[in-house]
This record gives C-alpha cells, sequence and structure tokens, in this order.
C-alpha cells in the first residue's frame, strides 16, 4: 500500500523541516510543499538503490566540479583533489 502524501504551505514546512524530514525518512511518507496554494517541492524518501558509496560520491562531486569553468570552478576542483588524496591516505592507514 503507497504512503499518504501530506501537503504543507511553504512557511510551514520551513518552520518543521526537521520534523518533515524525519517523517519522510522514518515512515516512507511524501510531502508537497505548496506556495499560494501551487506545488513548489516533493520531500520523498531515498530508496536504498538511490544512495551512493563514499566513493561514488566523491567521483560524482569530481565530475561536476570540472563542468564548471572559471576561477571558482578551478578552486573548486583543487579542493576536491586535495580531499580525495586525504580521503585515500586515511583509508590506508587503517
Amino acid at each position: 500500500m503507497p504512503h499518504p502524501t501530506t501537503r504543507y504551505l511553504l512557511h510551514e514546512a520551513r518552520a518543521n523541516l526537521g520534523e518533515l524530514v524525519s517523517r519522510v525518512f522514518y515512515t516512507g511518507e511524501e510531502i508537497i510543499i505548496e506556495k499560494n496554494n501551487r506545488p513548489m517541492a516533493k520531500i520523498s524518501p531515498v530508496k536504498k538503490e538511490e544512495t551512493l558509496s563514499p566513493e561514488e560520491r566523491r567521483e560524482r562531486f569530481l565530475r561536476l566540479a570540472g563542468a564548471w569553468k572559471g576561477p571558482r570552478g578551478e578552486q573548486i576542483r583543487r579542493d576536491a583533489m586535495r580531499m580525495r588524496r586525504t580521503s585515500k591516505l586515511l583509508r590506508s592507514s587503517k
């Protein structure tokens, strides 16, 4: 049986975001956030197959950072590579 969908106004969702995220996580319920009676966003649980390992998250981040142009993109790539090297060193020392 599918879980129910509950609707919240944006200001209510903002005031209770932590509680709403917990409800979604623990019950599987989906929550629609509305503004001016129009659906704007949905909070839904993450499926097991959608979760990524730390290595997959790092690789995805590096690919995204590589798509950014300009000085900010270069800084993000340098930071990401430094984090990647540190992570590998930490894993190899275990």
